[in-house]
């Protein structure tokens, strides 16, 4: 039996040994976010401590076959440690999230992981007894809508929760102290009869705070209001024994769908992928179950309430949340939840709050005196078995002291206290959710812990009839079918084509013979075509060539001269030629005239006659301008700037002028 087992026992251990032991957790109280990244570490533990703490269920032979690496004595296992955290003070999910993202990545100088738990204080847990069979639960959706209901009023008083003094405590305006100061003086206003005092006023009026932090933590706490939308919730069956009788109790949990959907969304836009989301109370739980007490009761202080709850044989039986009113007093509401929560059978009171809890340990022993149950500091996991090598006590397990701590240098209250390490209660629920979490080691399988109330991190998806219409199951129906058919159609068209082959292949041989030839004579023709098209080029250069001085330069010879002559015939003794140009760009058989005359009549006079005369050479006056203006000569007169182009194209002109200048005859007259 044990060289069967042996193989088996190696492969569970090289598991254990291989697995990943890295936890990303985040955690939002309401004001600030802390991403922490949790780590397992391997430490000895005492068996005879163990059999302590946990009762054991296997004989002395089995105990033996579980250990036969390890000495008779110890037993390595693992416990959690918050090896980085930073935080952001950022009130928008997303910036709070990217900010802290980057300040632990920095810190921790690798990659972290893509999944992360959420633990939230919007998620608020309640203990419900239900109309319902433990062994016949109902639909997800069904039970969603019946705890919704009863729900709706506790996340409505959660109102309660955020007043003006937790807020201002929350973003670190002012200390824990401060809040009680201003509580106290509010309250000697009232009885003094000035009943319209409030907690922010008096913040002000003793310089904690200035108008414009009072102002933004108003407008805070309007965004934090319960706006009566849809509720999503979590929850887990607890079935306990008490006098011989079993009692079902459901440990729910809810938190409205639009804060759910606004996290949600700010985890996936910062690359993260969200498993759960749990309530911030009770997650200490399983921390104060590490000290091996069967019965006992947790007692978390936050900012804005209290919560306390007790634990049976790892079922949580009784849970109560109190709000902390702005002119609470932190010592009253302890004392009268404590006293409340030890009715019931518990042998300890664990305490854990968001200051120092040390603060209030002569408190704390002083009510234990009085409700006669020891109440102690929530401050490290299984600090009572803890052994090293050597089996003397692990004193570095605190859990503040493991934590190294990423945030913003100018986080610091009005008080200048520094904010660099993690509140106790944030530092409890992050290891309590580790506990749970963890697969393998003394909080694993191997132990049982205490089930939290986990909400889903969205709206499950509908079902595919409701989410599909007729077109998305038409479109591959049809598809599926087209394809049926096609494949039918090409099996038969095979068969054809194989046949239709055969006869193709002897064809083709012929053929190939015949394309062999073509090929050598289009060979022979391409090269003889390339020289015909040579051929063609140089005889069409040459006769444009030729065409050019038989037309252009004997056409333009003859209709240079006969152009001035016409010119010059058509001038009279009022009219002086200034000058004939041809301009050389943009300009065939163009040319143009600049003159001048002794008065307007004779300007008008010469234009026409010129106009007649340069007709016979087939060309015309455009563009004539006559304006007066001094002569060359000094004298008054009238300049004359005309254009003349001929009257046809320039290839029909360069064809027509030579027989036009040959017939045209120019009667000479002398200037009048």
């Amino acid at each position: 039996m044990n060289t069967v087992l042996a193989p088996l026992k190696s492969r569970w251990n090289a598991l254990r040994n291989a697995s990943s032991d890295e936890q990303l957790i985040a955690v939002h109280n309401g004001y600030c976010l802390w991403l922490a990244l949790v780590t397992f570490k391997k430490v000895t533990f005492k068996k005879a401590a163990i059999k302590k703490v946990a009762s054991t269920k296997t004989d002395n032979e089995n105990t033996k076959n579980s250990d036969s690496e390890k000495t008779d004595s110890e037993l390595n296992t693992e416990y959690p440690v918050i090896e980085y955290c930073a935080q952001s003070n950022d009130t928008d999910p997303a910036n709070a999230l990217k900010e802290a993202k980057e300040r632990l990545a920095e810190s921790a100088g690798k990659k972290l992981p893509k999944s992360v738990v959420f633990i939230s204080s919007f998620a608020v847990p309640a203990l419900l007894d239900l109309p319902l069979d433990p062994e016949k639960p109902r639909k997800p959706a069904q039970m969603e809508s019946m705890l919704g209901y009863e729900l709706e009023t506790l996340i409505a008083d959660t109102n309660e929760y955020f007043t003006i003094g937790a807020i201002l405590h929350g973003r670190h305006l002012i200390t824990e102290q401060q809040r009680t100061n201003i509580a106290n003086e509010l309250e000697l206003r009232r009885s003094q009869g000035n009943s319209l005092a409030r907690f922010g006023e008096v913040a002000i009026d003793l310089g904690f705070i200035s108008k414009e932090d009072l102002h933004e933590s108003l407008n805070y706490q309007e965004r934090l209001a319960h706006s009566k939308t849809h509720i999503a919730c979590g929850w887990q069956l607890h079935s306990y024994e008490r006098e011989d009788e079993t009692y079902h109790q459901w440990l729910t949990a809810g938190i409205e769908a639009k804060i759910r959907k606004t996290w949600y969304n700010a985890f996936v836009h910062n690359g993260f992928k969200v498993s759960n989301i749990v309530p911030l109370a009770t997650c200490a739980s399983n921390v104060a179950h590490t000290h091996g007490v069967d019965k006992f009761a947790v007692v978390e202080t936050s900012m804005d309430y209290i919560a306390a709850y007790s634990c049976i044989n790892n079922k949580i039986t009784n849970l109560q949340i109190q709000a902390r009113p702005a002119n609470s007093n932190l010592d009253q509401q302890l004392e009268s939840i404590i006293t409340e929560i030890t009715r019931e059978e518990c042998d300890i009171v664990w305490y854990t709050s968001y200051q120092d809890p040390s603060a209030k340990t002569a408190f704390l022993a002083t009510l234990a005196n009085k409700v006669q149950r020891d109440i102690k500091v929530l401050n490290s996991v299984h600090s009572d078995i803890l052994t090293s090598e050597t089996g003397a006590s692990d004193t570095s397990t605190s859990v503040i002291s493991t934590t190294k701590t990423a945030t913003s240098k100018t986080d610091t209250s009005k008080s200048g206290s520094s904010h660099l390490d993690i509140p106790h209660a944030i530092h409890c629920a992050i290891l309590g959710l580790a506990i749970k979490n963890h697969k393998f080691g003394i909080f694993g399988l191997e132990n049982e812990h205490i089930s939290l109330p986990l909400i889903p991190p969205k709206e499950p998806a509908p079902p595919m009839w409701k989410n599909v219409d007729v077109y998305r199951l038409g479109i591959p129906a049809a598809l599926f079918f087209a394809l049926i058919i096609h494949g039918v159609y090409s099996v038969w068209l095979q068969d054809n084509l194989k046949q239709e082959l055969a006869a193709l292949d002897e064809e083709y041989r012929q053929k190939l013979t015949l394309n062999r030839q073509l090929s050598s004579i289009n060979g022979e023709f391409k090269k003889k075509e390339q020289e015909l098209e040579t051929l063609e080029k140089e005889f069409k250069s040459q006769s444009e060539q030729l065409d050019r001085l038989s037309n252009r330069v004997m056409s333009r010879t003859r209709l240079v001269p006969r152009l001035l002559k016409t010119v010059a015939l058509s001038v009279s003794n009022n009219v002086m030629i200034d000058r004939l140009q041809e301009p050389r760009r943009n300009s065939r058989d163009r040319f143009n005239l600049t003159a001048w005359a002794t008065d307007n009549p004779s300007a008008t006079e010469f234009i026409e006659r010129l106009q007649q005369a340069v007709a016979r050479l087939n060309y015309r006056v455009v563009d004539p301008d006559i304006q007066s203006g001094i002569g060359r000569f000094g004298l008054n007169g009238y300049t004359i700037n005309l254009w003349l182009v001929p009257n046809v194209s320039t290839a029909k002109t360069d064809k027509s002028v030579a027989s036009a200048l040959s017939t045209i005859s120019i009667n000479e007259r002398s200037p009048q």
